[in-house]
C-alpha cells in the first residue's frame, strides 16, 4: 500500500522535501502517491512553473508516482479541490494513508469531530450559518464564525493549511474512504510570509523572489533545483487574453460564468474598461462582498470558460472521471502496475492514445483540460502549446 499526498509544489521547495523525509521516516519504504495541481492552482491562479517541470522535481525529491487533479477541481473552493484530489487517491485502490502538512497537528482530533458538523451538515451548523448570512456577512466569514462556535476548542480557522486539513476531512466523510491519517508539522515560513530568511521560505516568498528577477534555486533543495525551469509563469501573464475575453461578453453572457455572483458581472464590465494590470483589476473589484479568492476563480473561470452548465455536463459534483498519471519514477514502475490492476477509474498514461478510446464524461474533461494548457502556454514563448501531445510520461 501507499501514502496519498494532495500538492501544488508551486514550487517544489525545502518544506516540501522535509514533508516527503518525514513520511519516509514513519513509513519505510513504502511509495509515495502525489496528487497535483496541473498548470492552475487552488489560489486561481497559473503554477510558476508547468506541470511536467514540477512533476520532475517532486519525483526527484522521492516521490513515486505524480497524479494529475483536473483544472476543474484545482482552482475551485477549497471544498470542491479537497474533495475531487481524495476522491482520485481514493480511486487508486493503493492508498492506506493520507499525509498533510499542519501548523498545529495536535488540533488534527478536534477537526475530526468538528467536520461531522459539515458531512452531512448539522442543523446547528445550519442554523449559525444562516445567522451569519442574514447579517450580510461574506459566506466564508459567516462560515468560520460557525465552526469557531461548534469547536471543542480554540482552532486555527483562518490558517489555509487548517481550512484543507478539514475539508480533507470532509471529503473522507464524503467518499467513505478512510486511510490513516499522518500530519506533519510544518517548518517552513506561514503560508502568506513573504521573508525568504526563514529556514524554509514559503512558496508565495519563493515565487514574489521569482517575479522581482532573483534566483530561486538557493530555496529550492539541490534535487529540485536540478530541474528547475526559467520559463515562469505568473498572473499578469493573462491579463490581456483575460481583458479581450471579458470584452466579448454581455452582462446576461457574463452570468453563466462558474461562481459569477449576481451583481459582479456589472462591476466586472465597468472595471475591465480603465483597468490596466490583472493586481489593478482585482482592486477594483474587491468589496467585502468580493474577497479577493472568489474573484480570481471568477476571473479564471471566465478566461478557461468553465460555466455551471459544463460543470453540471461533465458530472463535477462526482468528482474526477479520470485518473492521469503525469509521471513515475524509474524504480517504482511496479507501482504503475498496481495502479492498474486496483483503480477503478480510467488510467491515462498515454494521452494522444487513450483519449478517443475514454468514456464519458472522462473524454470532455481531458479535452478541456489539453485547452487550458494551450492558453497556459501562450503565456511564455519557452512553452509549447501541443505540450499535452508531445510530453510523455515523465520517468525519472
Amino acid at each position: 500500500m501507499a501514502t496519498g499526498i494532495i500538492c501544488e509544489y508551486n514550487p517544489f521547495h525545502k518544506g516540501h522535501a522535509y514533508h516527503l523525509q518525514t513520511i519516509r521516516q514513519h513509513t519505510g519504504s513504502s511509495p509515495i502517491i502525489g496528487v497535483m495541481s496541473g498548470h492552475y492552482v487552488q489560489r486561481a491562479e497559473p503554477a510558476m512553473l508547468d506541470k511536467w517541470t514540477r512533476t520532475r522535481m517532486a519525483l526527484a525529491s522521492g516521490m513515486q508516482m505524480v497524479i494529475e487533479l483536473p483544472t476543474y477541481y484545482s482552482t475551485a473552493t477549497a471544498e470542491w479541490f479537497a474533495y475531487g484530489a481524495v476522491s482520485l487517491l481514493a480511486h487508486t485502490g493503493l492508498v492506506d494513508t493520507l499525509s498533510f502538512g499542519m501548523a498545529h497537528p495536535e488540533q488534527l482530533p478536534a477537526l475530526q469531530t468538528l467536520s461531522s458538523h459539515l458531512a452531512p451538515e448539522s442543523p446547528a451548523y445550519q442554523r449559525l450559518l444562516h445567522e451569519g448570512l442574514q447579517q450580510k456577512l461574506p459566506f466564508a466569514v459567516s462560515r468560520e464564525h460557525a465552526l469557531a462556535q461548534l469547536a471543542e476548542q480554540p482552532l486555527s480557522l483562518r490558517e489555509p493549511n487548517t481550512i484543507l486539513v478539514l475539508e480533507y476531512i470532509k471529503a473522507l466523510r464524503r467518499t467513505g474512504f478512510s486511510p490513516a491519517l499522518l500530519p506533519v508539522a510544518r517548518r517552513s515560513a506561514a503560508y502568506h510570509d513573504l521573508s525568504l530568511s526563514a529556514e524554509y521560505p514559503s512558496a508565495s516568498a519563493i515565487r514574489r523572489a521569482a517575479q522581482n528577477g532573483q534566483s530561486i534555486l538557493p530555496y529550492l533543495p539541490p534535487s529540485a533545483a536540478a530541474h528547475a525551469s526559467p520559463a515562469y509563469v505568473f498572473p499578469d501573464s493573462f491579463f490581456a487574453p483575460l481583458a479581450y475575453a471579458i470584452s466579448l461578453h454581455t452582462r446576461d453572457s457574463l452570468r453563466h460564468i462558474a461562481e459569477m455572483n449576481e451583481g459582479l458581472e456589472n462591476r466586472l464590465l465597468e472595471a475591465a474598461l480603465d483597468s490596466p494590470s490583472y493586481d489593478k483589476l482585482l482592486s477594483r473589484l474587491k468589496t467585502k462582498r468580493y474577497p479577493t479568492s472568489r474573484l480570481r476563480r471568477v476571473l479564471l473561470n471566465l478566461l478557461l470558460q468553465i460555466t455551471d452548465s459544463k460543470r453540471e455536463a461533465l458530472h463535477f459534483t462526482s468528482g474526477p472521471a479520470y485518473l492521469r498519471v503525469l509521471g513515475v519514477r524509474r524504480d517504482a514502475k511496479a507501482l504503475l502496475s498496481a495502479l492498474m490492476k486496483h483503480a477503478d477509474l480510467p488510467v491515462v498514461t498515454n494521452l494522444a492514445r487513450q483519449i478517443g478510446t475514454l468514456p464519458e464524461p472522462a473524454q470532455s474533461m481531458l479535452r478541456d483540460e489539453i485547452r487550458f494548457s494551450q492558453i497556459y502556454a501562450s503565456s511564455h514563448p519557452q512553452l509549447l502549446r501541443d505540450a499535452e501531445y508531445r510530453t510523455g510520461l515523465v520517468v525519472t
